[in-house]
């Protein structure tokens, strides 16, 4: 991963081009993110047309303008110099969003604007707070810029807060869901030479086997079989994915839908970007 952004940071500097061409990527990859680029033209700070755009639209463009993330990243700065750093009281997600997208396009969430965005991280109280959400993201975003962190609490409590039928959801009672399932195998895959941890990913399998009734769903087991290198259970799910796509390039969130949206089309693109690396 590192590799791979290391090469399209360094044609990222050498082009002058106002659409900056890179490798070829899948044709349904680079439809995808135009239409992101359409719909979202000025990123901003935010869940939706923020960082999950920005991140999606990095590893899915052929082309793009070359001011995309810059503008975004300058929004950022404004963003933290504004609240003096703090993003959120309660809500750690924030700064793990953050973290993940400016590493995604190589800026130092370290250093932004004077602040360090990614020691929030570190506090595993506040972080745990917010519950397995929480938790799975702040895990994402300190493996993807390395950073330090309790990450053997963090996973401790992914393997505690597993549901009896295996698996995990947002509200850690009831039925396992493979949305968050799938995100929770993607924070802890890493891992998988802990026999707990391997324990966990055996006995939550099952559920991102169920009914994958939308495009995120199918995005987010994409996404978790990649991390485990499962590359059987990946590709099979590859064409179902791209049912959901439309004719203007985005994905909707379920088939009997017409519409493209924002968050489907971000969450297929990071699934479909994973094919490229291969």
């Amino acid at each position: 991963m590192k590799t791979y952004k290391l090469i399209r940071s360094i044609i990222l500097a050498v082009s002058l081009l106002f659409c900056m061409p890179l490798p070829a990527m899948a044709s349904e990859l680079n439809d995808g993110a135009q239409y992101l680029i359409k719909e979202v033209p000025e990123p901003k700070y935010g869940a939706i047309g923020g960082e999950w755009t920005v991140t999606a639209v990095w590893n899915g463009a052929s082309q793009y303008p070359k001011e995309y993330f810059e503008n975004y990243y300058a929004d950022i700065e404004k963003t933290v110099k504004k609240c003096k750093g703090v993003l959120s009281e309660d809500t750690y997600t924030e700064y793990s969003r953050v973290v993940i997208a400016l590493e995604c396009i190589n800026k130092n969430p370290k250093n932004v604007a004077g602040y360090d965005l990614a020691a929030p991280l570190m506090d595993y109280d506040k972080v745990s707070y917010q519950g397995i959400n929480g938790v799975a993201y702040a895990l994402l975003a300190l493996d993807a810029g390395r950073f330090t962190g309790p990450r053997i609490r963090y996973i401790d409590y992914i393997i505690t807060s597993e549901l009896p039928d295996g698996g995990w959801n947002l509200f850690g009672k009831g039925d396992a869901d493979p949305d968050m399932t799938a995100m929770v195998l993607r924070a802890i895959a890493p891992y998988r030479n802990r026999y707990k941890v391997k324990k966990a990913i055996d006995s939550s399998m099952r559920v991102m086997k169920g009914n994958l009734s939308s495009s995120e769903s199918i995005s987010q087991c994409i996404l978790a079989y990649d991390a485990l290198q499962i590359d059987s259970e990946k590709e099979s799910l590859k064409k179902e994915l791209l049912r959901y796509q439309n004719h203007d390039g985005g994905f909707k969130h379920s088939l009997d839908e017409e519409e493209s949206n924002i968050m489907s089309t971000e969450q297929a693109l990071m699934a479909l970007s994973v094919f490229e690396r291969d």
